[in-house]
């Protein structure tokens, strides 16, 4: 867990910097100065956004982390791999950039209804996919290059740096809103402009088509990996936005606002657990190159440990104090105040995901990978099918116990599957433990009540509780090993930092 630790650190605090800057942004300034349709709107063109960029990407984003390692050479550019890849991706913006203003109408009509505010900006989607799918790319052969830290800086930083700017500007009434809108589209070209300079500055931009020389043995693997890889990542994204662009199109663009809101504030608690698992992807294939499945397991174990430990600890902090935390959302508009119950469910599916480890990275990147295109599907069907019956009866509420099911149901299937082929499992009886402590804290808090008359001074009272009674009993009574050690790890090299500045 070395790498995984080290790299994992950086890009949490870059992260974490980040996520305050998008708490500023998302949680003040568009609760302040946008109305929960017009948040709406923006995240709906973002979220089609992403839509388009994974199907233009033609499975190049999981192939170069799974086949880099192996045509590692930097005297030949790695076989021109990144070559191949862009070309490939500019293939597939072609086509869907076609297939887009060609099924305009069809795609309009779905929302024209509710949400027609997003079929004035239909074709904005097509230049923000652009760039996310360029970002994606350029993200992914730089994991696989074990240079983790800039791309995050670059898209959880930088980028959120220009939001807030843009905000800023618009809340002093030099932007209207139909210039905010497209200032923050053409914003996301930044994070891939940025890692294009980066890989020139490293010298591992290369586009050449000359340079592409991938051994015979590997294109027919490449290809037929690529295929089914494309197939599985986009049903996979077809399900994290089939609840946003089901509530767009039967509740409206304002209950997605607040929908957004809510996805935004548990994305912000799972940044460590992204930290892990992008530093991680690269080694599970590093792992099944060199057929090494005792490192594999104990991989898989300690990421579930410390993703577990994430996923507890930033659901029970929400959680007790989300009386105070969604009554002052609600100040801004009422809507608001009914985020408590989606943020529950969401929570439940995304820290049973969490807990669930690396299985899916595991199944992608072995022989077995095709067989994830089935679980995926059962997956899709399942979201579909509870969110045309839930959305009607329960509106938001619905969308996210739809979501929270079908993630529980296809990490059981995963979890099953890569025991029986594999033979190797995330648990521990350390887990049991964590727990253990983590339904004595939630019952503490629902018996014992905490009113000091003031929600700040509430939140603030039941944040340091929590942090008392959860991670620092775990770490005294080395309840969790996995984050005993991370603890001692950093403590130790604190205390030579501040040891040599003393010398």
């Amino acid at each position: 867990m070395g790498i995984v630790q080290k790299d994992a650190l950086r890009t949490t605090i870059i992260s974490y910097s980040g996520m305050i800057l998008g708490y500023v942004n998302k949680v003040y300034l568009f609760l302040l100065l946008l109305s929960p349709e017009e948040v709406g709107l923006i995240q709906a063109i973002l979220s089609v956004s992403l839509l388009f960029a994974q199907f233009a990407n033609l499975g190049t984003t999981n192939t170069t982390v799974k086949f880099l390692p192996f045509l590692r050479n930097e005297n030949n550019k790695h076989s021109g791999f990144l070559t191949l890849n862009l070309l490939i991706v500019l293939a597939g913006v072609c086509s869907f950039t076609l297939l887009g203003l060609l099924f305009k109408e069809l795609f309009s009509s779905y929302f024209i209804e509710r949400s027609e505010a997003f079929v004035d900006y239909y074709y904005w989607v097509i230049p923000t996919g652009i760039s996310i799918v360029v970002f994606k790319l350029l993200d992914n052969y730089l994991r696989a290059l074990y240079k983790n830290v800039f791309p995050v800086f670059a898209n959880e930083f930088v980028l959120r740096v220009f939001t807030t700017i843009v905000l800023v500007i618009y809340g002093f009434d030099y932007l209207n809103f139909h210039q905010l809108v497209i200032a923050i589209c053409l914003m996301q070209f930044i994070p891939a402009i940025m890692l294009v300079v980066y890989l020139k500055k490293i010298g591992e931009w290369n586009f050449s088509v000359k340079s592409i020389a991938i051994p015979k043995r590997f294109r027919k693997i490449i290809l037929s990996y690529s295929l089914f890889s494309y197939i599985n990542s986009l049903a996979a994204v077809l399900v994290v936005s089939l609840d946003t662009l089901m509530i767009a199109g039967m509740e409206g663009l304002s209950a997605f606002g607040v929908y957004a809101i809510v996805l935004y504030l548990m994305r912000a608690l799972m940044i460590p657990y992204g930290s892990i698992a992008r530093v991680s992807s690269p080694i599970i294939a590093q792992h099944w190159r060199d057929r090494d499945m005792h490192s594999m397991n104990k991989l898989y174990k300690s990421v579930s440990c410390v993703a577990l430990f994430i996923g507890l600890y930033g659901f029970i902090g929400v959680w007790v104090s989300r009386e105070e935390l969604f009554t002052l959302l609600s100040k801004k508009d009422p809507e608001y105040y009914s985020g408590i119950v989606v943020f529950l469910f969401l929570m439940i599916g995304r820290v049973f995901d969490m807990f669930m480890g690396l299985n899916g990275m595991i199944l992608l990147t072995s022989k077995k990978y095709r067989y994830d295109i089935f679980f995926t599907a059962i997956l899709i069907l399942t979201v579909f099918l509870l969110n045309l019956w839930l959305i009607p009866l329960w509106g938001i509420a619905g969308a996210a116990i739809a979501t929270s099911i079908g993630m529980i149901l296809y990490n059981i299937m995963r979890l099953i599957f890569v025991w029986y082929q594999f033979r190797i499992t995330p648990f521990k009886i350390s887990q049991l433990k964590v727990i253990f402590l983590f339904v004595i804290v939630l019952l503490f808090f629902h018996f014992v009540p905490i009113e000091t008359g003031s929600q700040w001074i509430n939140m603030l009272v039941k944040s340091v509780m929590v942090t008392l009674m959860f991670p620092v009993i775990i770490y005294l009574l080395k309840l969790e090993p996995e984050i005993v050690n991370y603890v001692d790890k950093v403590l130790r090299t604190i205390n030579r930092k501040l040891g040599r500045r003393e010398v």
